[in-house]
């Protein structure tokens, strides 16, 4: 019964997150009149929403081109949590303490 719990909320984020995400990005410049200017006018790019979506794109392009040496990093870190006698020898003084 958890599961579905888990499955239906974060659905319901994503749509959430997805929507207003769309809003924030898509709207409408304050001076535009639909009825005044035609509902289809060109409206000019704004270059600080251009430059975050050309970033996010390039951020996926480098997961994809480093997915090996970043795949090998998260397997080294998943074993260095996984060792727990090198983190309580890390961590208590010689001699057990």
């Amino acid at each position: 019964m958890l599961w579905p719990c888990i499955l239906l909320s974060s659905l319901a984020l994503l749509i959430a997150v997805s929507r207003t995400g769309t809003r924030l990005l898509w709207r409408l410049p304050q001076g535009h009149d639909p009825e005044r200017h035609g509902a289809y006018q060109r409206i000019a790019p704004d270059g600080w929403k251009l430059g975050c979506c050309a970033f996010l794109l390039a951020c996926s392009v480098a997961l994809v081109v480093c997915a090996r040496p970043l795949g090998q990093y998260l397997a080294d870190t998943t074993a260095q949590l996984f060792d727990r006698g090198a983190y309580l020898r890390a961590v208590l003084p010689p001699g057990g303490g």
